[in-house]
């Protein structure tokens, strides 16, 4: 919201937005916009979009390249479509720009403004302006798009793992806790062959402590260290005791 309202002003524009644009249907899945009538926004979203005379030039252009509407068609023409009278001037707008950010396989993200209708139409700096940024805006919104995958991914896994009965930790190399299911939590909460002391795992019989931590290292040190197979890792010191099967889990 602060870069969008910093370049707002400083293209002179009545709003900025950013659009992630669903290619099948050409409906708008996602928009950032700086403070404007939301009733306006919505009703472009809705129903506006697929009026928009020019669209495949405007929304399907070439990547960091601007286009403005009226660099493609003269205003009186763009005056005459349903898209102006029926958005535009009851809006108080005269012309936009639109950059192709991002080209993916079912969404296209643009970066857009829009001018008031008190003023002159989009301005070839104003577009190179946008040209400029179009290359570091792609790569934030894909570094986002990654870290967004990722976290949905590990909220998926570990919400599995929740309605397993077997009880299940995951820690790092020292041992830290960083997850455990409902039924570890309980298994913690009694006299069990494992405890957790100052947020660390460990096993309650001080004999099997440094089996058990080497098995962490190895497991956090390399994929292959302790196979594919994890190992199982005594908790107790009697003959039939119970076990702690350690798997490697890199990258989580």
């Amino acid at each position: 919201p602060v870069f969008l309202e910093r370049l707002r002003m400083r293209l002179g524009a009545e709003f900025v937005s950013i659009v992630a644009i669903h290619k099948p249907t050409i409906r708008i899945a996602h928009v950032h916009h700086t403070p404007w009538d939301a009733t306006a926004i919505s009703d472009l979203a809705d129903r506006q979009l697929v009026r928009i005379p020019m669209r495949d030039k405007i929304l399907f252009g070439m990547l960091d390249t601007p286009v403005s509407t009226l660099q493609l068609m003269p205003e009186r023409e763009f005056q005459q479509s349903s898209f102006h009278r029926e958005w535009v001037a009851p809006n108080g707008l005269r012309d936009g720009s639109t950059t192709l950010i991002a080209d993916m396989a079912e969404e296209l993200i643009t970066i857009g403004f829009v001018t008031s209708k008190r003023r002159a139409p989009v301005t070839s700096d104003e577009m190179m302006l946008v040209q400029r940024l179009s290359p570091h805006l792609r790569r934030a919104f894909m570094i986002g798009e990654t870290l967004e995958r990722t976290r949905w991914g590990a909220e998926i896994t570990l919400a599995a793992l929740s309605g397993i009965a077997t009880p299940i930790l995951i820690s790092d190399a020292t041992g830290r806790l960083m997850f455990a299911n409902p039924a570890a939590e309980k298994a913690l909460e009694g006299d069990g062959p494992l405890l957790v002391r100052h947020g660390r795992i460990e096993p309650r019989s001080p004999a099997v402590r440094a089996n058990f931590s080497e098995a962490l290292q190895r497991a956090t040190s390399s994929d292959l260290a302790l196979g594919r197979r994890g190992v199982g890792v005594p908790l107790l010191a009697q003959l039939e005791a119970t076990y702690a099967y350690i798997l490697p889990l890199l990258g989580v």
